[in-house]
Parts: C-alpha cells; structure tokens; sequence
C-alpha cells in the first residue's frame, strides 16, 4: 500500500499471510502474517481526551509485525509445533495513532519463539522472547520451560488432577 496523508506525510508499507504445506523445505503444515507499515511524519498525535497534540518521538514511524505457526511432521522435532513472533514498534505512540484496534484489543507485540508439543493432557513448552522495543516495560525470558497436565483421572475416577510446573529466568526490563 501506498498513502499520502495531507496533515502526515508519504507512507507505505505491505502485508503477506500465507497458509503452505512447508516452510523452507521443512515439512508440515504452515500459517503466519507480515505486516509492514512506515511513514515521514510531520504531524500531531491525537490520542483522545488531553492527548491531543502530542508531538511523536520520530519522524520515521512505523511498524513491523510477523507472525509464524509451524507444526513440524518429520524428523527430530516430529508432533513439535513452533510459533515465532518480531514485533518492532518505532515510537511508544505508533500504534495507538495508526492502529487504534489493534491497540486497544490485541496482546502487545513481542519478539521470541516457542516450542510445544502435545501428547494427551499433557504439554511441554520452552521459550524465549527479549525485548525489541525499549520503551515498554517487558519480561525477557531466556528460556522459559512449562509442563502442564489437565484433566488427568486419578483413584479410578474419583480425583481430577490438573498441574502446571514452570521454571525459568525473567528478566522484567523497565
């Protein structure tokens, strides 16, 4: 796409998703999302009630957000599914100005991976995500690793068992 705003400036940017049976030679079901957007912007921000012309930190705005889901059906990491998120914002009021919805009803962006696999009602996951955009208070974790089990009948069907077991080192960036 390509945008001329009048009280802005010139802005442009892309969006792919694709849904494909392997990702780079590696096989298995594959679905994920790329959406760049960027702008030279001269104005005002308008956030609402007292934030009305707020001056941005930059003139070069933008984002970039990729999302990314594979399930893994061969090899070492058979029955794995990944799921991998970038998440760069350039200014702390970018998104609230130019994707308003996306602000106020979607989680934050993140930049990290994660690998799962479920067997059952159990699950195991390791991750980890660092923090892309400094001006946004974020956990880091470098890695994460949880374990859950739901639902799991104990004393012939007398007991429900359900458990979650999670070991990790967060590092809270402010």
């Amino acid at each position: 796409s390509l945008d001329y705003l009048s009280k802005r400036g010139l802005g442009g940017g892309t969006m792919v998703e694709y849904n494909r049976d392997s990702f780079f030679d590696i096989p298995g079901p594959t679905s994920g999302l790329f959406d760049f957007w960027a702008i030279h912007d001269s104005g005002l921000d308008n956030l609402g009630r007292e934030r009305r012309t707020i001056d941005p930190e930059e003139t070069f705005r933008g984002r970039a957000l990729w999302n990314h889901r594979q399930k893994f059906a061969d090899g070492l990491f058979d029955g794995w599914t990944m799921q991998a998120e970038v998440g760069w914002i350039s200014d702390r009021t970018f998104l609230e100005q130019y994707y308003e919805q996306e602000w106020d009803e979607r989680k934050d962006q993140i930049t990290g991976l994660r690998m799962k696999r479920v067997v059952d009602n159990r699950s195991f996951s390791f991750e980890g995500n660092v923090r892309l955009n400094d001006f946004f208070t974020e956990t880091q974790w470098l890695p994460r690793l949880d374990h859950y089990i739901i639902g799991q009948n104990l004393a012939d069907d007398a007991l429900t068992w359900h458990a979650h077991t999670s070991v990790g080192y967060a590092d809270q960036k402010i």
